[in-house]
């Protein structure tokens, strides 16, 4: 019985390591053949170049602009991952920077996998959605690019994965490094904040111990290291802007380009008659900020923002249909750019959403902790993509940390599509039912 359970041991190992070579080479072959260079990345008007400017200003114990001022235009936690790496392999090394986001992203897809299991109790549908995160276009892609979505997928996903694995049963430990974890996905994706409600009130329904201990555990153990972590990067912005800044002074000025002129859509989707007059580039406006300091950023956020709501008092019809093609597109599987982008976009993308939202159908159709996960994705999910709705809705937003849920969710639907047509599954004997999985 003993050497049965060594084998069987021995084999899963042999699947994980396969899982993570597979996820792991397309990523190296993309860095290879697409790397990220100087010339190429850190052009003017770029969300690149502000990420290396603030490593390169970190490794001088420094968080400022051009200007040599203090600013808040980003968190610090995605400019401190590229200053490590700096440090390490030297100064603009985005070769480096690349390579490590690969490896990152491989890891990403073991992450997924396990967080798959727990959330369906499915081991098939874990399998399932490792592999297609492995083979995923967009998560390929997106490792030589210097950017927040490589970072910000893996701690999300890690952050569900601990706080899931210390729900059942209660560990104090695991919420601890859960919350200081959370605050540094804060700082490296700032939508993240507006999830920390959702969680903790997931928290406290889901522990099953008396109230008293449920509130303080939730309260100590989890949200105390996120007002930690985020409120000592609040108080800085504070002391450097006088006005209170919990991440970034980024989106009150991004508000004001969704709502007056998103990106080039909403020139090709209604022209350009009524559209608030903001400059040509409609970046040149978002650089006006970072390139001075944080109370002048917070100004002019302020002043666009302020000018933009009047602009939907007076063109509520306009806002309602942009809004609208804004959720439509930041929920579609399209990519406007290359045809061939457009149709690997399509082909990949569309058959996640269609299967993840089915997959999460079936789940809030059963009772127990198969819905209570569902709703904790569902309500995150939606609360995430609100912002950006609000703001400029770009694919790749939704990529790094919606995408990955659904991938999980889709694993789920295919299990019980196949098992519906009576396809066998590789291991489905040990295969527990949701149900089982979730203690019932």
């Amino acid at each position: 019985m003993k050497l049965m359970e060594k084998q069987r041991d021995a084999k899963l190992r042999y699947c994980v390591i396969g899982l993570f070579i597979l996820a792991l080479v397309p990523r190296i072959c993309c860095v290879i053949l697409r790397p990220p260079t100087a010339e190429g990345v850190l052009t003017r008007l770029n969300d690149s170049t502000d990420y290396d400017h603030l490593a390169q200003k970190t490794l001088q114990g420094e968080f400022t602009a051009p200007s040599g001022e203090p600013t808040a235009f980003r968190g610090p936690t995605y400019p401190a991952f590229l200053a490590l790496i700096y440090l390490v392999f030297g100064k603009q090394n985005l070769s480096a920077v690349a390579m490590i986001q690969a490896i990152i992203g491989a890891f990403h897809c073991l992450l997924l996998k396990r967080l798959t299991e727990k959330i369906t109790g499915s081991r098939s549908a874990s399998w399932i959605a490792g592999l297609i995160a492995a083979i995923y276009p967009a998560f390929i892609l997106q490792a030589s690019q210097i950017l927040t979505e490589v970072s910000g997928r893996f701690l999300w996903i890690l952050v569900l994965l601990i706080l899931l694995e210390s729900s059942h049963p209660l560990k104090k430990k695991g919420l601890l490094f859960g919350g200081i974890l959370f605050g540094m996905a804060v700082l490296n994706k700032s939508v993240l904040l507006i999830t920390l409600p959702i969680l903790a009130l997931w928290l406290l329904r889901t522990f099953r111990v008396i109230p008293r201990e449920r509130i303080k555990s939730v309260c100590v153990y989890f949200l105390l290291p996120v007002i930690v972590v985020v409120g000592t990067w609040t108080i800085r912005n504070f002391m450097v802007s006088g006005k209170l800044v919990a991440v970034s002074t980024n989106f009150p000025i991004t508000f004001a380009h969704g709502v007056t002129r998103y990106n080039y859509y909403a020139m090709k989707w209604y022209g350009a008659e009524g559209l608030l007059t903001v400059p040509d580039n409609f970046q040149e406006l978002t650089q006006m900020r970072f390139y001075k300091n944080a109370r002048e950023e917070i100004e002019i956020g302020e002043y666009y923002a302020n000018r933009a709501k009047g602009y939907i008092g007076e063109n509520p019809g306009f806002f309602l249909r942009l809004t609208i093609r804004k959720l439509l597109h930041f929920w579609g599987p399209f990519i406007s750019n290359a045809p061939a982008q457009r149709i690997i976009a399509l082909l990949s993308m569309a058959p996640v959403l269609l299967l993840g939202w089915f997959g999460i159908v079936l789940s809030l159709k059963e009772k127990g902790a198969l819905r209570d996960y569902a709703l904790l994705v569902v309500a995150s999910s939606l609360s995430i993509c609100i912002p950006y709705i609000l703001s400029q809705p770009d694919i790749r937003y939704r990529v790094g940390l919606i995408d990955p849920l659904w991938i999980g969710y889709s694993g789920f639907a295919l299990v019980f599509l196949l098992r519906k047509v009576r396809i066998p599954l590789p291991g489905e004997s040990s295969d527990p039912s949701p149900e089982e999985s979730h203690d019932g």
